[in-house]
């Protein structure tokens, strides 16, 4: 606590009476432990801590604890005493009540009330306009903060040029791209060192540290188109096609393994896979979810059309998403999640079975899990068709157009110059008093804060 100079004075007088007193004979007792339980006539028959009343020593009122002050942020309850609370949970709410460790004096303090709401950081989604990308973005993949990879196509009735996209924690950048068909999903392994991604007409690549190889091309003129990729070493990356007669293959490290076991009872296509391990592989079939337990591909949940995302936490935590259905895993049953399906989702990223993120149609995002799902603003309207995670507080979303958008820490947006009389609001103000201006959105980015993004 801050005090200025004229509180000083009145500190120091306070100390110097004190002090003065302590000096007369008897004047501070020097009492302790239960030696004052006989009775007294005045304050100093009792020890430290405790005063006279009615010929009784009890504990100082003095020396119960308060109530906490304003919170600074974080979970934790608020201490009581004369210290302040540190309740107040990072997104603003208050904090618990707490109890006190101590008066101002020895003792036991009494309880103490939560803090207030602590000024914890927001976070919420903005776009990000570094990239002007062609094509609809399809998968995104990352291995850190400023090592994120996004693959685009679609576009057009031949699926668009394929794209490969770079973030580098600065910017999103063009890495590759050759007119060829669209690409559609990616993946990647030991900490982003072999890079895998696929598209329409049979195109397999890997780009292992800055070299890039074709592992199967017929783009050409094959109407095989792979969907979906999925690996857990360089030498085990499952693909998934539109095929009949191969819906799933497994890539060795040199080709196409032919062992029947890796055949799956599909007869529709894959267009999801993933897995927690080479021996716990889930894909989305035309009637449903397959499993691979290392030895056979079995039909594990049926009665819904393809499944256009996979992905868990782990073999007890796994996600489908189609248009459709939203169904979760928890190592025992698929089950339906009722508030969740039905919304048009096309792409999940699972951090936890309670922190799970969905994308969709018109910019629909969903955050929640097994206890349910809420809407959150994304601050835009084109479809949404891949998402990404590092962390629960950096996150990435790309879809039409070649929209991306970036879920992280937010400042609190500040009001027009010149109180709101301009005719729009720039990029990073807020909006709540003008409309933005072109071509920044007002969003709104958490507790009610609109903002031009």
């Amino acid at each position: 606590m801050h005090t200025g100079y004229r509180g000083r004075q009145v500190w120091a007088r306070l100390l110097a009476a004190a002090v003065a007193a302590c000096a007369l004979p008897l004047a501070c007792s020097t009492k302790s432990g239960d030696d004052d339980a006989s009775g007294c006539a005045k304050d100093t028959d009792c020890h430290v801590g405790r005063i006279c009343e009615r010929g009784t020593c009890i504990d100082n009122p003095a020396s119960a604890g308060g109530s906490g002050g304003s919170g600074t942020g974080g979970s934790t309850s608020g201490s009581g005493g004369s210290t302040s609370g540190s309740g107040g949970s990072t997104s603003g709410s208050g904090g618990s009540a707490g109890k006190a460790t101590g008066g101002t004096s020895p003792g036991s303090g009494g309880s103490g009330t939560g803090g207030s709401a602590g000024s914890g950081q927001l976070y919420g989604w903005t776009v990000d306009t570094s990239l002007l990308a062609s094509y609809d973005i399809q998968g995104i993949w990352g291995a850190r903060s400023n090592d994120i990879w996004a693959v685009a196509g679609g576009g057009d009735i031949l699926g668009g040029a394929g794209q490969l996209h770079h973030w580098d924690g600065t910017q999103w950048e063009f890495y590759y791209g050759m007119a060829t068909p669209g690409f559609t999903d990616i993946w990647g392994v030991d900490g982003g060192s072999s890079l895998f991604f696929v598209g329409e007409g049979e195109q397999f690549y890997e780009l292992d540290g800055s070299s890039l190889s074709v592992l199967d091309d017929e783009s050409g003129g094959s109407s095989l188109s792979y969907r979906a990729v999925w690996a857990s070493a360089p030498d085990a990356v499952w693909v998934g096609a539109n095929s009949t007669a191969e819906p799933l293959r497994l890539w060795n490290g040199s080709l196409f393994a032919s062992d029947s076991k890796y055949r799956s009872p599909d007869l529709t296509g894959a267009t999801a896979i993933w897995g927690s391990a080479a021996n716990d592989v889930w894909a989305s079939d035309g009637d449903g979810i397959l499993h691979f337990d290392g030895s056979a591909w079995t039909q594990a949940y049926t009665g819904s059309t393809n499944f256009f995302g996979i992905q868990g936490s782990g073999p007890n935590d796994v996600w489908a998403v189609s248009p459709r259905h939203v169904v979760h895993f928890d190592g025992t049953s698929w089950k339906d999640q009722a508030d969740a399906s039905g919304q048009a989702t096309n792409g999940l990223w699972v951090a936890g079975p309670n922190d799970v993120w969905l994308v969709g149609d018109g910019g629909r995002i969903l955050h929640g899990g097994s206890a349910g799902f809420t809407p959150v603003e994304s601050g835009v309207t084109d479809s949404l068709f891949a998402i990404w995670g590092i962390g629960s507080t950096d996150i990435w979303a790309g879809g039409e157009n070649g929209v991306l958008i970036h879920y992280g820490p937010v400042s609190m947006p500040t009001e027009p110059p010149d109180g709101g009389a301009m005719a729009c609001s720039p990029q990073g103000y807020g909006c709540s008093m003008t409309p933005c201006c072109s071509p920044w959105r007002c969003t709104n980015i958490g507790a009610d804060l609109l903002v031009c993004g």
